[in-house]
């Protein structure tokens, strides 16, 4: 029964993979559409959580699926919306897919924690009061969990808030990144760690007894935390298992936890099969597979205390690498004494929190200084040790991704090799059973990896979607170009998308960096990568004739400006690039204006050398501003493709009339703002190059 459930739970993982894959929309309400203009809705708000300046509100639509909104410059008190029926204005939309290769879907992450649509509120009525038991109970808790932190001390409220609650939003962001790199960031997302402290502190108040007041008592608290939690997916993993670990107690049965895991998983997928995507459904349940499988694989010295760490950072070794591109080989090892410090923290935290609590039910809520002290002390002891051990960044290493077949191959070859059934069938020496269920592993790793496959992260060319900004990427014989690289005033585009992009997609350095100007949308992506990546400084005001070979058969050549004006400034003398990739030319032109533009075409016809600007695809001048992009340059450069880089602004770009002209020249246009990155595939065939194709990331029709 223990096996043939665990591989039912992996038949429906699998299952609801390749249809999500097949066939994305395919779970989603079909109610839950999104709307072409700012409308009104209705719902219940299930729970509000601030996060940087903001409110995140999820509500409980009344069409029956779950909308997460965000309000800006909402009331202090925005958590008294906790309960109550909401309604609102909001334009409402399925979230934006991955707009660049291999990189975070924010489509499917708020599909995997249960939400179907997403917008911002622009105005709302709630009523009075929640109306329900249930709603009622909920807001009374987000009242007491919201006075509970407004009242711990400034030092410790974020870090305490994430252990408690896994609510990282009050954490900074350099020390979440530290226990994230070090493998310590499992106690800041509520899950069995958690969950088996609350049991077992429970089970010491208990004396042991299994009666029917104590299970109710057990069942009562498990409710309340996992409504404080708002129920993620590793919250009802770790709950459901303590749950059918109570239940086998009082029926005196044998409890196996992958049996349970194993069940919570079925549970999980048949309520919502996005669920899948989630990080925190992957890590949890990998971990339980990998505490099953190899604990009892490992060597009698390692101590029984640290058999699960080890296990588990087995594991986690590739799939980090895969999903996260950094590898820690010292995690087993910096989370001793982290552990350590977690497991005086996280009950005093916890006691803390049940006292404020239980005085609130009477009257106020007291903190009492006895849980309080070392809750607070021992977390911030916790915060200085594990950064510390982080060693500013040198606890691990970035690594690129490897590919998703190699990843599900080696995870699934391993851990089958080391569970029970395989040592049957070594001691039975059926060795053709084992070679067929491997030659299973590795097909349906092998059509996954086809089914994610993005052609466009193989491309030679691609036009990175950097957000309002430009970013061109070129590869060539192992060697790695980037032509301006984005940036954003309040946002770090180097090390949080140009980073993530070249790592997911197999490229581990930048052998060249060329910006067309010093515009903050251009060139400040570059040095925050520089900051932060094996990448060159970029190389900014570049002259006519300089000429970058990247390999045999590419180079790129600087058109513009001339040397006479190197001390000039603004886009009239923004640095022209043609990309020459064994014939396939590319014109990347930054934000030079119709005046340079003409200065430009004028200074190479005098020349005789008009033909130098012909090119097959154009990226068009300054995002598509009407104040680039002239016919007469159109005339000069006579692309069959143009690609507009930009992004959501305020500026109106792409301008009506730059489409326009491009359109009469009969150009076909790709925009990042539409379609995320834009891929040029090329091929060679009979000694001559050619476009192969032009992948898009987004092809919403």
């Amino acid at each position: 029964m223990r096996r043939k459930l665990f591989l039912f739970a992996v038949i429906m993982t699998v299952a609801a993979f390749f249809a999500a894959e097949a066939f994305p929309d395919i779970f989603v309400p079909s109610e839950a559409a999104a709307d072409e203009k700012i409308c009104e809705h209705e719902g219940r708000v299930l729970s509000v959580r601030e996060k940087n300046g903001y409110h995140v509100i999820i509500i409980d639509d009344c069409r029956g699926f779950r909308v997460r909104t965000l309000l800006y410059d909402g009331p202090e008190d925005a958590w008294t919306l906790t309960g109550r029926r909401i309604r609102y204005m909001a334009r409402l939309s399925a979230g934006d897919p991955a707009r660049n290769p291999h990189c975070f879907d924010n489509r499917k992450y708020i599909r995997s924690c249960g939400v179907f649509l997403t917008g911002t509120l622009s105005r709302y009525y709630a009523d009075p009061i929640p109306d329900g038991y249930v709603m009622k109970y909920s807001h009374l808790l987000a009242g007491i969990r919201h006075e509970f932190e407004k009242r711990l001390p400034e030092s410790s409220r974020g870090m305490m808030t994430g252990m408690l609650f896994g609510d990282t939003s009050g954490v900074s962001e350099d020390v979440y990144e530290d226990f994230r790199r070090n493998g310590t960031a499992h106690i800041l997302a509520v899950s069995g760690l958690h969950i088996g402290l609350l049991y077992s502190i429970y089970e010491k108040l208990s004396v042991g007894r299994s009666g029917l007041l104590s299970t109710v008592i057990l069942a009562f608290l498990m409710y309340s935390y996992g409504i404080l939690t708002l129920w993620s997916p590793s919250v009802v993993r770790a709950e459901m298992m303590i749950g059918m670990k109570t239940i086998a107690k009082i029926k005196e049965l044998r409890y196996d936890s992958l049996t349970a895991m194993s069940l919570a998983a079925v549970f999980l997928i048949a309520k919502n099969p996005y669920v899948i995507y989630g990080t925190g459904f992957q890590m949890s349940f990998l971990a339980i597979i990998s505490i099953n499988v190899l604990s009892g694989k490992l060597p009698e010295k390692i101590p029984e205390s640290l058999t699960q760490a080890v296990s588990v950072n087995i594991s986690m070794i590739i799939y980090q690498a895969y999903v996260f591109n950094y590898v820690s080989p010292f995690a087993v090892l910096i989370n001793i004494p982290v552990l350590y410090a977690a497991g005086i923290a996280i009950p005093a935290a916890f006691g803390t929190f049940t006292i404020f609590a239980l005085t609130s039910a009477i009257y106020k809520g007291v903190m009492l200084p006895l849980f309080l002290i070392p809750a607070s002390s021992v977390t911030e002891l916790m915060v200085w040790i594990n950064t510390f051990l982080a060693n500013g960044g040198r606890s691990s290493f970035d690594t690129v991704s490897p590919p998703a077949v190699i990843t599900v191959s080696i995870l699934g070859v391993f851990l089958f090799l080391c569970t029970e059934y395989a040592g049957v069938l070594s001691i039975r020496k059926q060795t053709k059973k084992t070679l067929l269920i491997i030659a299973f592993i590795l097909l349906l790793s092998l059509t996954a990896g086809l089914i994610i496959y993005e052609p466009i992260g193989h491309d030679e060319i691609v036009f990175v979607d950097v957000g309002q900004g430009a970013c061109t990427h070129i590869r060539a014989d192992g060697m790695n170009v980037l032509i301006d690289g984005g940036g954003n005033r309040d946002y770090n585009v180097g090390e949080k998308i140009l980073k993530p992009y070249l790592l997911k997609n197999g490229t581990g350095k930048v052998d060249l960096s060329l910006a067309t100007h010093e515009d903050m949308d251009h060139i400040k992506g570059l040095t925050e990568l520089s900051e932060c990546f094996d990448a060159e400084p970029p190389v900014i005001k570049a002259e006519a004739g300089r000429k970058y070979t990247v390999s045999d058969k590419t180079s790129i050549t600087v058109l513009w400006p001339p040397e006479a004006a190197e001390n000039k400034q603004g886009n009239e003398v923004s640095s022209v690039f043609m990309i020459d990739y064994d014939g396939i030319r590319v014109l990347v032109t930054g934000d030079l204006d119709m005046q340079g533009e003409k200065n430009m075409i004028t200074y190479y016809r005098e020349r005789k050398m008009e033909n130098i600007l012909k090119a097959d695809i154009l990226n068009v001048g300054h995002h598509g501003s009407a104040g680039s992009t002239s016919e007469e340059m159109l005339d000069a450069v006579s692309p069959s493709a143009a690609v507009i880089q930009v992004g959501k602004n305020n500026y109106g770009h792409p301008k009506k009339e730059v489409l326009e002209r491009l359109e009469n020249h009969g150009i076909k246009v790709y925009r990042n703002d539409n379609m995320g990155a834009v891929g040029i595939d090329l091929s060679e065939s009979g000694g001559e190059t050619f476009i192969k194709a032009v992948h898009v990331m987004i092809d919403e029709g």
